[in-house]
């Protein structure tokens, strides 16, 4: 996925266009009824409110002519199959939201299909995290995320930031481009904050499942807390298996389909990249999550605004790194940087938008915008080797809790411990390395050996051809999955498996 990322950006390198990263150039101010577009520090910044129909009709207005150059040169590098997709997945719209899609569509002057590509397309990849407690340094929730998604050199500067009052349900903030009506980082009234971060190893779904930026959507329409928005998620069938990200002022929780809920660790932190989760220990280990951690952990009980930009500005992808943004939740606050193919956003200026106001108002004059100070990025992860002992700890404590799980599991049968301990530790050689390795191989190797044990044991009291196949084929699983034991291991595994054996062949 991410070479495919890559190879859509790259060909575009070496434009001078690709240097300009401000949206004002892109948006012209202006009112429509009472929505409203200004341009603020470089940010255009729009308010709509009303029924769909009325809502989808504002946003023509005010955005219909980015939105047609937006499209002219976004579809040249969108290859047909999403479009397919586009319109398989039409039918799993919320109604309401398709209605305003299909006024901004017609009052906009573009065909209905190629808004609804736009707005399905962008699954964003990226990296984020929650750090609250005595991680920050106010005590205060932050929650961070770069929106790493090609072309950065159209989305970056296409930035628009629309608040949302939809008629019957909460206001929010979107921070999306024109067009694009689900939500793919946004914020809401009650502070509930919601992003979609791709997930490398998730299912897409089928048929009539929603597209997941509209269930994001409905998560900030309809919901106050994390858990409220756990659960409108997890009643929804989507269409990806993306992760989302919803953070409110007490807590964040990752959710993504066919995966159980992530919650902050007792260190009150939480971190997601692009990586699928190890299932045997519910966690990422990536290069990216490594950094995330041992920055956040170098940063624990001082971490405030300008250190969560610096986090992110040592772990964005390179040539895709359109939007950084921070949220503060309690504050209903968002600062924000763009960027282009070559200036990743979150390297480059910071603008803090506070909201809290305006959320309640509807009124852009009610926003506060102010310049934020530059910072010194953190080493970027491909430049620096992050140690990430506190991915590794994590990783080793889940491996042993999976392992305890198989070994007191009363319906399992040492065969199947065995197979398990030995997929364990062939697992635990691709996530993690160096003394945490051959630390937990170690544990799951002497596991593994008193299953042996077990085994041959039971093939003394019970000498029938099952028993002897049981013991032979748990002995071969050390050597299928490759676990590094001790010479005395090997040859005591060995002498299991010939015994074996010749116990099946004399049966």
């Amino acid at each position: 996925m991410r070479r495919a990322l890559l190879a859509l950006a790259l060909p575009l390198a070496g434009c001078a266009h690709l240097l300009v990263s401000s949206p004002a150039g892109h948006y012209e101010e202006g009112r429509a009824g009472p929505a409203r577009l200004v341009v603020r520090q470089g940010l255009a910044l729009a308010a709509v409110e009303g029924a769909p129909e009325e809502i989808g009709a504002q946003l023509a207005a005010l955005t219909g002519g980015a939105l047609r150059a937006l499209r002219d040169e976004f579809f040249e590098l969108v290859p047909p199959a999403p479009a397919e997709r586009a319109r398989a997945l039409a039918a799993g719209l919320p109604d309401d939201h398709r209605r305003e899609l299909q006024a901004l569509a017609r009052g906009a002057g573009v065909p209905y299909g190629d808004a609804l590509v736009a707005n399905v397309i962008v699954d964003s990849a990226c990296t984020a995290f929650v750090a609250s407690g005595a991680n920050t340094a106010s005590g205060e929730l932050l929650f961070a995320r770069n929106m790493d998604f090609p072309p950065a050199h159209l989305l970056g500067p296409r930035t628009l930031v629309t608040l949302v009052r939809p008629a019957g349900k909460k206001a929010f903030v979107s921070i999306g481009w024109p067009g694009v009506t689900g939500v793919v980082s946004g914020m809401n009234e009650d502070g509930l904050c919601a992003a979609v971060l791709i997930n490398m190893g998730g299912r897409r779904g089928q048929g009539e499942a929603a597209p997941l930026t509209f269930v994001v959507r409905e998560v900030l329409e309809a919901c106050a807390t994390v858990d409220e928005a756990r659960a409108l998620l997890r009643a929804r069938e989507v269409a990806s298996g993306h992760f989302v990200f919803v953070a409110d002022a007490s807590t964040g929780a990752i959710v993504a389909p066919g995966e159980p809920d992530r919650l902050p660790g007792l260190d009150g932190l939480l971190t997601c990249s692009n990586d699928a989760f190890a299932p045997e220990a519910g966690l990422q280990t990536d290069a990216r999550a490594r950094a995330l951690s041992d920055l956040l952990q170098a940063r624990r009980g001082a971490l405030d605004l300008d250190g969560a930009r610096a986090v992110l500005g040592g772990t964005y992808l390179d040539y895709i790194n359109a939007q950084a943004m921070v949220f503060e939740p309690a504050r209903r606050a968002v600062s924000l940087a763009l960027g282009t193919t070559l200036r990743p956003a979150a390297v480059q200026g910071w603008t803090r938008l506070d909201l809290s106001r305006a959320l309640a108002t509807g009124d852009l004059e009610q926003v506060e915008v102010r310049s934020l100070p530059g910072v010194t990025p953190a080493p970027h992860y491909k430049a620096h080797p992050y140690a990430g002992e506190a991915v590794d700890a994590a990783y080793v404590a889940g491996v042993l809790r999976h392992a305890d799980a198989l070994e007191a599991d009363p319906e399992a049968h040492d065969l199947a411990r065995a197979q398990g301990l030995a997929a364990l530790s062939f697992q635990a050689g691709r996530r993690v390395e160096g003394a945490a390795l051959d630390g937990l191989q170690g544990a799951l190797a002497a596991r593994l050996v008193a299953a042996l044990e077990r085994l041959d044991r039971a093939l003394d009291r019970d000498p029938t051809p099952a028993a002897a196949e049981a013991l032979e084929r748990a002995a071969w699983a050390a050597v299928v999955f490759s676990v590094p034991l001790s010479p005395g291991q090997e040859r005591r595994r060995a002498a299991l498996e010939a015994r074996a054996r010749a116990a099946r062949e004399r049966a």
